[in-house]
């Protein structure tokens, strides 16, 4: 799973951009690292973050690829991803 900069899902999954860049003072990756999904059961995320205290990923979009992030690193990043969705709040 990766962050990439836009939140744009106009266009299905088309419109994301590329991998969200950060700075030093947000003190997160937009690298989020593998899904592993064990049957019906249980799935397994690489990391989390404490939300919603870091709120620098609002209005982007979080992106599921097909590939693990080390084969996605070293292959064409333009690939359509298997799913995404914006990051954001829900009015309560």
């Amino acid at each position: 799973m990766i962050v990439h900069q836009s939140g744009d899902l106009s266009n299905s999954c088309a419109n994301i951009g590329p991998v969200m860049v950060t700075t030093s003072k947000e003190n997160i990756s937009a690298i989020f690292g593998n899904v592993d999904a064990h049957g019906d059961e249980k799935v397994t995320v690489d990391r989390e973050i404490d939300w919603p205290s870091d709120v620098s990923l609002v209005g982007h979009s979080l992106v599921l690829h097909k590939l693990s992030v080390m084969e996605w690193s070293l292959r064409s990043t333009n690939t359509l991803p298997l799913a995404c969705g914006t990051i954001g709040f829900a009015s309560r």
